[in-house]
């Protein structure tokens, strides 16, 4: 059915008080005007819908854009057109893929046209066997799970449920990114619908100055609808080994001392990356958060082993060790669509990411005291976590500085204080009744200005940063 029998036929149900707010009839004559002209897979959804539902559920609701009405398109030319209707009718719009984006400064966003991109997930392997064309609205698994099915991989974040592009247009770090560059470093081309609606191919050879903008700082010029992307051959017999360790707080300067050795300011061997997450676990310590860490290690148990015999020897609480191709790393790292990383819910998720050179243990001890002590204070800050994420970084660093606008290949690790908060949760009376999103913002903020003053740089290097330093 053609996506302007479907708007039709919704129109009789669609609670009218959804849109007052956002004076309803303005919104009415945009899908009015639009309909006729989308493809038949496409279609055009109010609140009050599952459709619309899906589209706008995030991963954070805090400082989240409002939307009036969300246009899933199934052609890229249906972007065109969304966008060249909507400036018709003067209205705001914003693309949409993963869900995952959480800087405040979408919030700004007010009554406006959500472009839901989800159906743009196509992933095909060109003929040269060296790049794929993958469309702007593919998830992180989908692209790997195709690329696989060919003995391919690539760059993508860890997280399955992330698209490609959120990530990959700011930085797009993952596991492959000591071996073949970051995310952004993949792209070849990039197919982009810009605000006037009108399309346009971007690359090294056509508009260039827009393809060194694209690549780090590219949320802000256009829409991708699909990119060619660089992919390679799996090698052949490729395993990895990922050990898991829990370990106490009292352990915390000789296992982020050790981490810091394998990091070797940027020397990290590719096969090496390290995550340890800041959370609390009562029934390993009921008073102290503790430090749950992976080894992830592309090779064999016996080529880890030097890595892996120093974390056993640091003496952790509990230890589990496991091997798996590729694709099943996420499952074991808690990063697949099943885990809390994936969840949309509602609730407010508040991040405070920096990127440092390496481990200042001082600043460390201070920044996990300040997170030990708000978590164990509010219960409404008890699922809160601080992830530690170490990744190689040689081939990040062998491209040079000013070939992207990516401004940050020095750094070797990244930081994040992250609070999951339900909306509205205040502390009890003893405290005051105060905004739990407020506490948990001055807690955040306060970790991460004491790892800023305990590192080299005179500059913060942040994504998506509430407040100021």
């Amino acid at each position: 059915m053609h996506a302007y029998m479907l708007f039709l036929l919704a129109l009789g149900f669609i609670p009218v008080k959804a849109l007052d707010k956002c004076q309803s009839q303005k919104y009415s004559d945009f899908a009015k005007s639009l309909g006729p002209i989308l493809s038949p897979g496409a279609s055009i959804n109010f609140p009050g819908t599952d459709k619309f539902a899906n589209a706008t559920t995030r991963y954070s609701a805090y400082g989240a854009p409002d939307f009036a009405i969300t246009v899933d398109v199934a052609t890229e030319g249906d972007v065109d057109n969304v966008v060249q209707v909507a400036n018709a009718h003067q209205l705001p719009f914003l693309a949409t893929s993963g869900h995952h984006g959480a800087t405040i400064s979408l919030g700004r966003l007010r009554c406006g046209i959500n472009i839901n991109l989800r159906a743009l997930n196509s992933v095909r392997v060109l003929e040269d066997g060296r790049t794929a064309l993958i469309g702007g609205g593919t998830l992180t698994i989908e692209v790997t799970e195709a690329l696989w099915a060919h003995g391919k991989w690539t760059v993508t974040g860890i997280c399955e449920c992330t698209s490609l592009l959120g990530p990959g247009l700011g930085g797009g770090h993952g596991w492959n990114q000591g071996r073949y560059g970051l995310g952004l470093d993949q792209i070849v081309e990039a197919h982009l619908v810009l605000g006037d609606g009108s399309r346009i191919v971007v690359s090294e050879d056509s508009h260039a100055d827009l393809f060194w903008g694209l690549r780090g700082a590219g949320h802000n010029f256009g829409i991708v609808t699909s990119v060619k992307y660089k992919i390679y051959d799996v090698p052949d017999g490729n395993t990895w080994v990922i050990g898991k360790y829990t370990f106490t707080e009292d352990k915390l300067e000789a296992l982020f001392g050790l981490l810091d050795s394998f990091v070797a300011d940027g020397a990290q061997p590719v096969e090496l990356r390290h995550w340890v997450t800041f959370m609390r676990v009562p029934e390993i310590d009921p008073i102290h958060a503790v430090f749950v860490t992976w080894i992830v290690y592309e090779g064999t148990p016996e080529q880890a082993s030097p890595y892996t015999s120093k974390m056993e020897a640091l003496g952790p609480a509990t230890t589990t060790f496991n091997t798996t191709a590729y694709p099943g790393i996420a499952v074991l790292m808690d990063m697949d669509r099943g885990a809390l990383s994936c969840l949309e819910n509602g609730d407010h998720v508040l991040r405070f990411p920096i990127d440092v050179r390496g481990y200042n243990l001082t600043a460390h001890r201070a920044a996990y005291t300040i997170f030990d002590e708000v978590s164990e204070a509010y219960q409404a800050l008890s699922g809160a976590t601080m992830l530690n994420e170490g990744y190689s970084v040689r081939a990040v660093q062998e491209v040079p500085a000013d070939n992207t606008a990516y401004p940050d290949r020095f750094n070797n690790l990244l930081l994040s204080a992250s609070f999951r908060v339900k909306p509205n949760a205040t502390a009890d009376d003893a405290t005051g009744g105060m905004d739990m999103d407020q506490i948990a913002i001055e807690a955040g903020l306060k970790i991460r200005r004491t790892l800023f003053e305990g590192g080299e740089s005179p500059d913060l290097y942040t994504y998506g940063a509430e407040g100021e330093v």
